[in-house]
């Protein structure tokens, strides 16, 4: 009777641990499912955040080079007013020079440049 009772015993203890192994493999696709549709959200929004990283570089390189540009346009522009200025201080002082040696009685002291 204690050999029916063990091995009836045993079987009880092989079927628990098949039904618990059963639901724990079924569980366990539920959450691999689960995760995995959480993990593709996730990737999609990371390749969209990649995406558009990659789209403001582009961005940010193209504002450095328009600021490179209109950096290089401002120096050649200081450049020449540097030199029309120049030019204008010595066309002022001819023309003193000039009304000088015309009426010499309106001597003025020639304007030096800024």
């Amino acid at each position: 009777m204690t050999e029916i009772l063990a091995i009836t015993a045993f079987l009880i203890a092989f079927g628990t641990v098949f039904l618990v192994n059963d639901a724990l493999r079924k569980t366990e696709r539920k959450h691999e499912a689960a995760i995995k549709g959480a993990i593709d959200k996730l990737k999609e929004e990371l390749d969209q955040n990649f995406q558009t990283v990659r789209e403001m570089q582009d961005d940010v390189e193209e504002l450095k080079d328009t600021v490179k540009t209109n950096t290089d346009k401002s120096v050649e522009m200081k450049k020449r007013l540097g030199e029309l200025d120049d030019k204008l201080f010595e066309a002022s002082n001819e023309l003193e020079n000039l009304s000088t040696a015309i009426n010499p009685k309106s001597r003025r002291t020639p304007r030096k440049s800024a």
